[in-house]
């Protein structure tokens, strides 16, 4: 009779190994499908970004405008806000047209700059929504006067001096 447990045990063994090694290799084939399908799309969007690499090849060239003064107040105090901006760009012909462009260009920055409030236009955050206010600006300018409608000429733009008195 103990032999007949024995054969029993070892014919029940058999199909808790054969379930645990299909569990296993289904496991296997779902990683291996949310691995192949992940390497799928990144690299299906590695040429979007090639491109785009391409666009800017080159070293950048910055443009320097001329440092802007404008008088900012809160209602109570009048300040002083003096900004000096550069703008980068990977196309030769941007600086041209920022050139043929200047004044559009300078008065919309400091209408821009004298709408700042000054309690809080030295903070982080503000810079930073600034200085893409000013790039959008500069990019709408320049795309409305210009050949390429469809990229941004200026691909940043750099406060080379920020001061409040």
């Amino acid at each position: 009779m103990a032999k007949a447990d024995a054969i029993s045990a070892q014919g029940a063994e058999k199909p808790k190994k054969k379930k645990t090694l299909l569990i296993a290799l289904l496991a296997l084939l779902v990683v291996g499908a949310g691995v192949g399908g992940g390497a799928f799309f990144y690299l299906k969007s590695s040429p979007a970004s090639a491109e785009a690499a391409h666009e800017k090849k080159g070293p950048p060239s910055y443009i320097k405008l001329e440092p802007a003064v404008v008088n900012i107040s809160n209602g109570e105090d009048s300040h002083y806000l003096q900004v000096s901006i550069d703008l980068k760009t990977f196309d030769s012909k941007v600086e041209e047209n920022v050139t043929l462009l200047m004044p559009e260009i300078r008065d919309g920055i400091l209408t821009l700059l004298s709408g700042q409030n000054p309690d809080t236009v030295t903070q982080p955050a503000e810079r930073e929504k600034l200085r893409q206010q000013i790039k959008a600006l500069v990019n709408r300018l320049l795309t409305a006067h210009g050949k390429d409608k469809d990229k941004e000429p200026v691909d940043g733009v750099f406060f080379t001096a920020f001061v409040m008195q």
